[in-house]
């Protein structure tokens, strides 16, 4: 359903305000519902990317999680996106469904062994970062002002995190500072701050 203008309800003890087509009945009350505004047109600000970012989902095990990377990695331009182990394909229904089409406009592969993965991309000459919450990672936002013009960024298991494989290959350790009692974001949420501090700053 397109919601392409915002309602509200004309019952005055509910008056719930919402996007939906014109003529949707409420759906707390299922009163009728009049035209308050048209919906804004989406203008997105075009601009391209800094560096050159690959992304290396390393077994993340939700294929919603990787649905929503893939949308942010389309989003940033990045150059190739590396599934390995576990991670859910492209073309996952459920990673498709998340992902609203991004999916079948990236480049990407499936690979079982993430090491392996790092360990090619390096001898190619690539830069590859480890995005994880461990002692001896740097704040990203000051890590991205001298990162390389090109490098891959791997993003780790929802509860295990990175590889540590991984994490011993890698040229840098980064991670997004933190003010709440929680020690990370949900994983989607994080590749997206990180994706967009190198893409772009």
């Amino acid at each position: 359903m397109t919601a392409d203008v915002h309602v509200v309800c004309s019952s005055g003890d509910c008056a719930l305000r919402f996007p939906a087509p014109a003529g949707t009945a409420c759906p707390l009350c299922g009163s009728a519902t009049a035209v308050v505004a048209a919906r804004l047109p989406n203008v997105p600000l075009r601009r391209s990317p800094r560096r050159q970012l690959a992304l290396i989902f390393d077994n993340v095990r939700s294929a919603h999680n990787v649905g929503v990377m893939l949308r942010t990695a389309e989003c940033v331009g990045a150059t190739h996106v590396y599934h390995c182990g576990i991670t859910a394909p492209p073309h996952h229904p459920k990673v498709a469904k998340a992902a609203l089409g991004s999916e079948q406009r990236i480049v990407a592969s499936v690979h079982r062994d993430v090491v392996a993965v790092v360990a090619q991309l390096q001898a190619e000459g690539l830069a590859c970062w480890a995005l994880e919450s461990v002692a001896a990672a740097d704040d990203i936002f000051v890590a991205a002002a001298d990162a390389p013009a090109s490098l891959a960024l791997v993003v780790g298991n929802e509860v295990a995190g990175v590889d540590p494989g991984v994490l011993a290959l890698c040229t840098r350790r980064v991670t997004l500072p933190m003010t709440g009692d929680k020690n990370s974001l949900n994983v989607g949420h994080a590749l997206a701050a990180a994706a967009y501090a190198l893409a772009f700053s």
